[in-house]
């Protein structure tokens, strides 16, 4: 098995850079994340919105316009796909020399997500960038044609992208609590895009060697296929046994992936006046062998100093089986 440890972040000043990161918010769900990471100052990392309504573009520097002005609503992922080709040149000038990765973010009920993010990404990977998209499939009942609809971009996404996580809106009611309000609902699904599409941001901005971060985020991601996405918070004094306690209660007892786990990306958020130990990293590695990728080829851990957290610890948990064949079922009931 291959191990890595990104570099750990310790002592390092942080860098209003994110080299080449490119994250395209498509559709009403995907420029909800970008105002989010727009709105928590994130710095350094290109927010390029890709809509048909034109409001939702004006307050960034650059975007990508599709049709014509008010002429998107019931907008199919055909008439999106076609006004994407329409637009190659803007697409083009996005996937400048200094693009190195691309992240999509939207949700695939939206017409326009299921038809212009594969056209994005397709020529993105034409260009040898690294292609990431994290997406939230529709509730069930919001109809067989829009069901069908998502996992058709869903589909194209996994054979255009190097590595998709999905999400499913029926999934996410299940584990939030059922007082929420429409409103609330949405912000907790948009921020749980927010989380997953920032993994890649935020092992490289504070980074002094970039390029060999960049290439050990290929090794992990590359043609990875579909992913699974897990957050895990932990506190206490004992966060240690508390971590791989949770970490065996999570992916112990559930099927998680439709394969056992190929790829695993670990992502470690710690206060920097609570060092991480090697002892620590080393026992909730060994935790996620155990439970998830006892074959895994590829184990890549990102150690990543936050202030303000305490005693906390926070695990980002990305994991592929480097196949796609079940994709649509496991979307579906993830």
């Amino acid at each position: 098995m291959e191990e890595t440890v990104l570099s750990s972040q310790d002592a390092l000043p942080t860098v209003s850079n994110c080299y080449g990161v490119k994250m395209i918010g498509i559709g009403g769900a995907g420029c909800s994340v970008l105002k989010k990471m727009a709105d928590q100052a994130y710095t350094g990392l290109h927010l390029i919105p890709c809509h048909t309504d034109f409001t939702q573009l004006v307050t960034f520097p650059q975007a990508i316009p599709l049709g014509m002005r008010d002429l998107g609503l019931g907008l199919t992922a055909e008439q999106a796909r076609q006004w994407a080709l329409d637009q190659q040149a803007v697409i083009s000038s996005v996937l400048n020399p200094e693009t190195k990765i691309v992240i999509l973010v939207g949700g695939l009920g939206d017409g326009t997500v299921a038809g212009a993010a594969p056209v994005i990404a397709e020529m993105a990977r034409q260009r040898g960038l690294l292609v990431v998209a994290c997406v939230m499939m529709p509730f069930a009942s919001e109809g067989y044609e829009t069901m069908q609809m998502a996992e058709r971009g869903l589909k194209q996404l996994t054979q255009s992208c190097d590595s998709v996580v999905a999400f499913s809106l029926d999934k996410l009611a299940e584990n939030l609590n059922d007082d929420l309000s429409i409103a609330e609902f949405y912000a907790a699904a948009d921020e749980l895009l927010c989380q997953t599409a920032r993994i890649v941001p935020d092992i490289l901005k504070p980074s002094e060697t970039p390029d060999s971060d960049i290439q050990e985020l290929k090794t992990v991601l590359e043609a990875s296929g579909l992913a699974f996405y897990t957050r895990l918070s932990i506190q206490g004094s004992q966060r240690l046994e508390a971590s791989v306690a949770k970490i065996k209660q999570t992916f112990g007892n559930q099927r998680t992936l439709p394969h056992e786990a190929q790829r695993i990306l670990l992502v470690v958020q710690y206060d920097p006046l609570q060092a991480l130990s090697t002892h620590e990293i080393r026992n909730i590695i060994q935790a996620l062998k155990q439970t998830l990728g006892r074959r895994a080829a590829v184990f890549k851990v990102a150690p990543l100093a936050s202030e303000g957290l305490g005693s906390e610890l926070r695990l980002g948990i990305l994991s592929s089986s480097g196949r796609t064949p079940e994709v649509l079922e496991w979307a579906n009931t993830y």
